[in-house]
């Protein structure tokens, strides 16, 4: 195993995860592995509970992600599967769900490229993703709807915009938003948002 490693990737903190295994980095990547293995449908697991009001099952798994992502280094999904949990019991799950699928999405990638790293060559590869309209569309129809109410909560959605498209042919663009969105410049934003959305109808990323 190569002695150097990134000490984090898009919502992994690998050296956060290493620490709480003493230090064995050779268990930490099998864990990893293990995770990756066995989670790479979870999304669409829990989404099919819910779907056929299996409550009770989709709560467990949300639970028991929330465990092993705490342990594993992933904090954002520990905090989406908590807020999932939470939004399972009170019965409206549509958005804890969808930014539950794309942090989940994030970690899967950053496993799958530090692994390759480990195992292959030494140069880390780069994460890439295919985006996924179903979820992209919602991201942005919220983020618009915020964006023209002026309300705060288009910081909170930007960023989950922002993650989402992370190495992928649209971050470049999104990125661009940022300094605006920073200076609560909601108008400019959103023009460049519904510019976007015309793009996304016309070509496929």
């Amino acid at each position: 195993m190569p002695e150097k490693i990134p000490r984090s990737l898009p919502c992994l903190d690998i050296q956060a995860g290493i620490q709480q295994l003493e230090g064995n980095k050779a268990l930490y990547f099998r864990l990893l592995k293990k995770f990756a293995e066995c989670n790479h449908d979870l999304a669409d697991n829990i989404a099919g509970r819910l779907l056929h009001n299996d409550k009770k099952k989709a709560h467990i798994l949300a639970h028991s992600t929330k465990g092993v992502a705490g342990s594993i280094g992933a904090t954002e999904l520990y905090l989406a599967s908590a807020t999932l949990e939470s939004a399972i019991a009170q019965g409206d799950t549509e958005s804890a769900l969808r930014d539950f699928t794309i942090i989940l999405e994030t970690v899967l990638r950053s496993i799958h490229a530090l692994v390759r790293d480990q195992e292959g060559d030494g140069s880390l590869p780069a994460i890439e993703k295919k985006l996924d309209m179903e979820l992209l569309f919602p991201l942005l129809d919220e983020l618009d709807a915020y964006l023209q109410a002026g309300d705060f909560q288009a910081l909170q959605r930007y960023v989950t915009l922002q993650r989402y498209v992370a190495d992928t042919t649209l971050a470049a663009e999104v990125n661009t938003w940022e300094k605006h969105i920073n200076l609560f410049e909601y108008r400019q934003v959103a023009e460049k948002l519904a510019m976007l959305r015309l793009t996304l109808r016309n070509q496929t990323f």
